[in-house]
């Protein structure tokens, strides 16, 4: 690969690679390797320079990239966040091609070169969404089985059982975080819309809704891949990972507003109402997901590995109003 390495002073701590590295989940795993002491090495498309990391290296298009040496040299472990999440322009076996393409056959490629360049660790970022879109009875447990819903899905999972394959040929030490909605500062897509839609005072009809949601702070996130990256009984297996707390949606929506300084107007209209009217916007998936529960149970981290997240609900969505105001004005 043709990608040159641009780097800072080096320390005496491992190398990690950080795949997505400029992303908002990104940027935070670098921050947090860094306290940690490891010298984290940002990948990107452009390997233009990502603050807080040691060094960087462009990579290109992921499902075009062949070889992975310049930026595995030297690396004691890998936290590969870059996947294709949307694509909205294809669908059906086009679909599934793109998705294979980066979220799979890329994350395999890597993963072996990886283990023949020495790498350690391996971890992987999945989906909670390879278990299903939820279910209104109990979370969702790590022994859960898979019952992926969508192309999206489907690849998180093809790649988890690609990279499990690979650990037990090549003795990589893999481990998979299955992570439900991710906010925090930097974020995007759907979490922003419905922020900036508190923000803003509209009136949401989610008063009525009794779903249970999980969520995670990007920065709980980064500290679970930290750990998972150093502890001993963390490879071989996936774990799911979310904060501490899980809420009814409308009073989560309720408490981004109190961080907002924008108190949610929320009102209620009856589900089905609210599928129908779905129906004829063409967004009845999203309705379906929004109306139906999604609860983790985090406690293969926390039992088996110690974890906790270090950050609590409100001060988590304290820093991203805090992020969004100072972006979009008052």
């Amino acid at each position: 690969m043709s990608g040159d390495v641009v780097s800072s002073a080096p320390t005496d701590a491992g190398i990690l690679l950080v795949t997505g590295a400029d992303g908002f989940v990104g940027r935070a795993v670098i921050a947090r390797a860094r306290a940690a002491g490891w010298r984290a090495r940002a990948a990107t498309r452009s390997g233009r320079p990502v603050a807080g990391a040691d060094s960087s290296v462009a990579v290109g298009d992921l499902a075009e990239v062949r070889d992975w040496s310049d930026a595995l040299a030297g690396c004691a472990a890998v936290a590969h966040l870059a996947a294709r999440v949307h694509l909205p322009s294809a669908a059906g076996a086009a679909e599934a091609a793109a998705f294979d393409a980066v979220n799979v056959a890329a994350s395999e490629r890597l993963a072996e070169q990886a283990a023949v360049a020495g790498v350690r660790r391996f971890v992987f970022i999945s989906t909670v969404k390879v278990l299903g879109e939820g279910r209104d009875d109990r979370p969702c447990r790590d022994d859960d089985p898979p019952a992926p819903v969508g192309a999206y899905a489907c690849s998180k999972l093809a790649a988890e059982q690609r990279l499990f394959g690979l650990a037990a040929r090549v003795g990589l030490e893999v481990t998979v975080l299955r992570p439900p909605l991710v906010y925090g500062p930097g974020v995007k897509a759907n979490f922003f819309r419905l922020m900036d839609r508190v923000a803003r005072g509209w009136p949401l009809p989610l008063a009525g809704l009794n779903t249970r949601r999980s969520f995670l702070y990007v920065d709980n996130l980064a500290d679970a891949v930290v750990t998972t990256l150093a502890h001993p009984d963390a490879a071989g297996r996936p774990f799911l990972v979310a904060d501490a707390t899980t809420i009814a949606l409308p009073d989560f929506v309720r408490r981004l507003g109190l961080a907002l300084g924008r108190p949610a107007r929320l009102f209620p209209l009856p589900v089905g109402a609210m599928r129908r009217l779905a129906d004829w916007f063409g967004q009845a998936e999203a309705v379906a997901r929004l109306t139906r529960s999604l609860e983790v149970d985090a406690a293969g981290l926390r039992e088996g590995l110690g974890w906790h997240p270090p950050h609590g609900l409100d001060a988590a969505l304290a820093e991203t109003a805090r992020w969004y105001w100072s972006r979009h004005g008052r």
